[in-house]
């Protein structure tokens, strides 16, 4: 039997025995383990999963496709995880460390995101509907045709964010910031950008029913952009 094997077939260990059963991963040197593996990995807990993380940071950790709904994963060091397609459905990920996580296709709705780090996540097509993303920091993150609609984005950091195709209606952005970010086409009725500073965005956006009061506009590249006042700028 191949110690690969052996650990899948002993991985309720990682629950019953320790860290020290946990780390027998990291010293057999795999590149990548099972989705059972890092699942019971996941469930003893964040002291326990941060630890062993730290101990595989060059391990890849595919979780694509599970389901971690309703989860507390506050805290947890989610780094390049993949989680393509995951269900989060209202799962707590509040100071999660999510850098450059594979998000793409993932439901989202209503999780608890506040002051987590998805800087350089890719997000395209995830669902984020009602969640909750206050003060998390966003930048260079790839959420091409996501769904925030109704999610609450005060005061995050969403510079370089690219959002083509987005959907952010009825978004409420009230102290974010969006500096160079990249907008094409997206969906922006009822959105709230007060005092959100949109320096240097890209154009294409249709601001036509957004509330942009106390919004700062210095140096937007707004050519395309409807205006709330109706006046498209070429």
């Amino acid at each position: 039997m191949s110690c690969k094997g052996a650990i899948a077939k002993n991985s309720s260990l990682y629950l019953a025995g320790g860290h020290s059963a946990a780390y027998r991963i990291s010293s057999l040197g795999f590149d990548m383990i099972g989705k059972q593996e890092c699942l019971a990995i996941l469930q003893a807990g964040q002291e326990h999963w941060n630890q062993w993380r730290r101990e595989t940071i060059t391990t890849t950790i595919d979780l694509s496709g599970v389901d971690l709904s309703g989860m507390d994963l506050s805290h947890f060091n989610l780094v390049r995880v993949n989680l393509c397609g995951a269900t989060l459905r209202e799962t707590s990920l509040n100071h999660a460390d999510l850098r450059r996580a594979e998000l793409s296709d993932a439901n989202l709705c209503h999780a608890q995101l506040r002051q987590a780090n998805l800087s350089a996540a890719h997000l395209m097509n995830a669902s984020l509907v009602g969640a909750d993303l206050s003060a998390a920091n966003l930048t260079g993150a790839i959420l091409s045709r996501a769904n925030l609609s109704g999610a609450n984005l005060i005061g995050a950091n969403l510079t370089r964010v690219k959002l083509i195709e987005a959907n952010l209606l009825g978004a409420i952005l009230t102290h974010a910031q969006l500096q160079r970010a990249y907008f094409v086409r997206i969906k922006l009725a009822g959105a709230n950008f007060s005092r959100a500073n949109l320096n240097k965005i890209n154009r294409l956006a249709d601001l036509s029913i957004a509330n942009l009061q106390d919004t700062i506009l210095e140096g937007a590249n707004l050519q395309g952009a409807v205006m709330p006042d109706g006046i498209v700028h070429y």
